[in-house]
Order: structure tokens, then C-alpha cells, then sequence
């Protein structure tokens, strides 16, 4: 378990609601493979696990799943913001399964990272075709539906968005405005944060050329990225009109996020909070929500 300096703590007021309190768990990037896979696919296994202990300690996956099972106990949600896996492999989709349906228990919120879907790490461009090798597989681990779902516990309707790869699509904007007219306060949870100029200035710390890693980034920022990173992350028109709806929408009250492996907090002017936890190995976030005095 991490040391309660470890946990970070929040307290959103909002109107509407209840007095509940969120676990917010992020990146744990759990590796494994077994003689079902491949020679290449084991070795990664081994490499991912080597550099994810140097840094993390080597009970960083342990320390996930205790973090899971505290948050069963302690919280009334655990909203989990995806890379629970680092690759996919079929040992490391029966630990994604065990880690949502076991040890997160029934009050558990899920988005993907791209993570769930990545093959080998890097190795090809991910796209949605690439994505759909594998999306059944995470699809079936997962206790609601991948690409938007909506659930209402405590008076807050907790939203997910997959935007794993740096978009949204107008079936997810749809479906998010609609979510927004039942006037319900929405905690929004995805695994890409949105962009926020006070983020970038921390994760660039003084390199313009350097990516920032967050969705709906405007093209003059994304224009200075090298050109991998450049096609990534730039913004269709689509990811840009839901990114706005997001920040100007008054019933989306609160983002939850990862994918930065750094914990930050940024409020958009006149719109929701935005906080981004870091890797589940050495991080976590605990929200308090409450109503508006």
C-alpha cells in the first residue's frame, strides 16, 4: 500500500449530490506474459516489469491491487483512468479482468488508456484500426462500455470517454450533451487530459518542442511537436467542438485523468476542475465531494 503522503486529497463543493468520497487510480502499466504468447512477447514482459521496478520498486503491482482493495473499503467509487495494462497479452487480461471485477468491486468506474491496446509498445501506429485487434478483448475485462457510459451514484452522474487516442468522435459528443441535459452534476473521467496551458508549461519546462500529451491541443502548440507526436496529438475539428462543449458546459463539474504519470490541477475559466493523478505504483488521488455551501 503507498504511504498516505502518496495519496493526494481533493475537496470539490458542488451543488447538487451528495458527501461521497472518489478513489482515483491511474497507470498502473502492469506487465506479464506466459506461455501462451510469443518469445518477443515475453521478453517485453520481462523489459516492461525490469524498468517499471527500477522506478516504481518492485512491488508496484501489488501496490495497485491493495490500492483497489483500500478504495473498495474506504471509498464510495473508485474511478480507474486507464493503462491498467501495459500491453496486452493473455495473462495481462485476466489481471485487468481481476483488477476491475475483483479487487475494484461493484462501485468501480473504468476508461482505457491506449495501453489496453498497444501489441508490443510503439511498435506500429495506433490507429482505430489497430485498436480494434483488441478492443473485444478489453471490451470483455470491462464492467461498462469502452467508448461512453454513464452511471449515477451519490447525485453525480459518472461519465467515461475513451479519448485513449487523442480524439472524440461525434457519437461520443452526442451522447455527452445528452448526458448533460438530464442536469445532473458529471464527473468526467477519461485517460487523456484535456489540454491546459498551465500543464504544458510544467510538462514542456521550457522545450516548446516537447509534447504535451493532452488532447484538444490548439495547432500552434502542436505545430512545434516533432512529426510522430505532431500527427498524434493534433485536434480534429471534432475533438476541438467537444473539447469546448466540456470546458463551457455548467453540468460537468469535475474531470478526473491520468496518462501523464504526474498529478496536476488546473481549472478551466468559468468551467470544471481538472485533476490528473499519477502512476498507481507511487500515486494516487482521493476525492472528497461535497455540496456547495
Amino acid at each position: 500500500m503507498l504511504q498516505e503522503s502518496q495519496i493526494l486529497k481533493s475537496h470539490i463543493a458542488l451543488r447538487g449530490g451528495q458527501h461521497i468520497r472518489i478513489l482515483h487510480v491511474s497507470d498502473a502499466h502492469l506487465t506479464g506474459a506466459d506461455d501462451r504468447d510469443c518469445e518477443r512477447k515475453k521478453e517485453l514482459a520481462k523489459n516492461r516489469r525490469d524498468s517499471f521496478s527500477r522506478r516504481l520498486g518492485t512491488e508496484y503491482e501489488q501496490t495497485y491491487f491493495d490500492l483497489l482493495d483500500w478504495g473498495r473499503e474506504n471509498c464510495d467509487v473508485t474511478v480507474e483512468t486507464g493503462d491498467v495494462i501495459d500491453f496486452t497479452s493473455e495473462v495481462l487480461f485476466e489481471k485487468l479482468r481481476e483488477a476491475l471485477a475483483v479487487h475494484g468491486g461493484p462501485n468501480i468506474v473504468y476508461t482505457p488508456g491506449s495501453h489496453e491496446f498497444s501489441q508490443y509498445v510503439g511498435e506500429a501506429k495506433e490507429d482505430l484500426a489497430y485498436k480494434m485487434q483488441n478492443y473485444t478483448n478489453v471490451q470483455n475485462c470491462a464492467p461498462n462500455c469502452l467508448e461512453f457510459s454513464a452511471r449515477v451514484i451519490g447525485g453525480y452522474d459518472f461519465v467515461t470517454v475513451d479519448d485513449s487516442y487523442y480524439g472524440f468522435s461525434e457519437r461520443q459528443y452526442l451522447l455527452l450533451r445528452r448526458e448533460a441535459e438530464r442536469g445532473i452534476p458529471i464527473i468526467l473521467c477519461m485517460h487523456t487530459p484535456l489540454y491546459h496551458p498551465d500543464i504544458l508549461r510544467l510538462e514542456q519546462n521550457g522545450n516548446p518542442a516537447a509534447p504535451g500529451y493532452m488532447i484538444a491541443a490548439p495547432e500552434e502548440v502542436t505545430s512545434a511537436y516533432e512529426p510522430r507526436r505532431r500527427e498524434e496529438q493534433a485536434a480534429d475539428e471534432m475533438t476541438l467542438k467537444t473539447a469546448e462543449f466540456i470546458k463551457t458546459c455548467p453540468a460537468i463539474a469535475l474531470i478526473l485523468a491520468g496518462h501523464l504519470h504526474a498529478p496536476y490541477e488546473c481549472r478551466f475559466e468559468g468551467g470544471p476542475v481538472q485533476l490528473v493523478t499519477d502512476l498507481a505504483g507511487r500515486g494516487a488521488r482521493v476525492v472528497t465531494l461535497g455540496p456547495a455551501s
